[in-house]
């Protein structure tokens, strides 16, 4: 199963998607897409966490451009037609600009990995702290992150409205609370035996698989919600309830079975480990052992 980082990446780019695909459309049309890139740009400057998909799309603008001006010209050569020596020079000069804008193209694709990162960690940050009973409010979260109000809030309303947090934010005093609705209905349907994994109730529910993951730990370790949930694959293993009062008993009798809480060396986020194994951490991937 895809870490949360991951998830969020791929949701923060299907803002852009319909952006790039008519950008491949335009191309072939130079001046049409150098318009539409302008667009692109006025639209979303503004848009702090969208900065590092605005640096990659100059970039994949930049290359194509180079690419398909190359391609043209190949095909006037293999023509073979008459030029005279100033159009040559505007062709060599214009050969030039194009090698600029596809060095100038890798420059911005590095760097939108470097501006796009840190936010994406951020905001798994904001995540981990936004699923702890500890912090109910965006104005603790902002306070140990150390980051604007403004902009926390920002991330947090995001992951609201795409599927990430199955919360519900207070507009007037910031409290985070927790949707009931979503948070019955994942009950119920990781109850069914129709679901084999939280990829599969995540589809039908709309939201993201990560979001789903999260809230059935959170039944499983407060309410014993009688299952489990492979960290990896997703995949649900339902008990029933003499097999739930065994493997209970068997943790309490067994000296050294039970799961214990460790931080992760990655991301700080805590989690439950049976002694003497590992699991994936579930916000940055890094192996937690017990």
């Amino acid at each position: 199963m895809p870490t949360l980082h991951k998830q969020l990446e791929d949701s923060v780019g299907q803002i852009t998607g319909p952006w790039w695909r008519w950008q491949l459309i335009l191309l072939p049309l130079y001046p049409l897409a150098l318009i539409h890139l302008i667009v692109f740009l006025v639209r979303f400057s503004r848009v702090r966490y969208l900065r590092g998909e605005l640096y990659t799309f100059v970039s994949l603008h930049q290359m194509l451009a180079f690419f398909v001006y190359w391609i043209e010209y190949v095909i006037v050569q293999g023509i073979g037609a008459p030029v005279s020596l100033i159009e040559l020079m505007g062709s060599t000069y214009l050969m030039l600009y194009f090698f600029i804008t596809l060095i100038s193209g890798i420059v911005f694709h590095y760097v939108g990995d470097i501006v796009g990162y840190p936010t994406i960690d951020r905001w798994v940050a904001y995540h981990k702290l936004a699923m702890m009973a500890d912090y109910a409010y965006i104005q603790q979260i902002a306070e140990r992150m150390g980051d604007s109000l403004d902009e926390v809030t920002k991330a947090i309303d995001y992951m609201i409205a795409n599927a990430f947090l199955p919360l519900v934010r207070d507009a007037g005093t910031g409290e985070l609370v927790m949707h009931n609705g979503l948070y019955d209905k994942y009950r119920e349907m990781a109850m069914d035996p129709y679901y084999e994994n939280v990829q599969e109730i995540a589809r039908d529910m709309g939201r993201w698989p990560h979001e789903a993951f999260r809230v059935l730990q959170i039944q499983i370790e407060l309410e014993g919600l009688p299952l489990a949930v492979d960290e990896e694959t997703g995949a649900i293993t339902r008990f029933e309830e003499s097999e739930v009062e065994d493997h209970s008993r068997q943790l309490t009798e067994t000296p050294g079975r039970e799961p214990v809480s460790i931080q992760c060396p990655g991301c700080g986020a805590r989690t439950f480990v049976k002694r003497h194994s590992e699991v994936k951490c579930e916000y940055c991937g890094s192996v937690i052992q017990a």
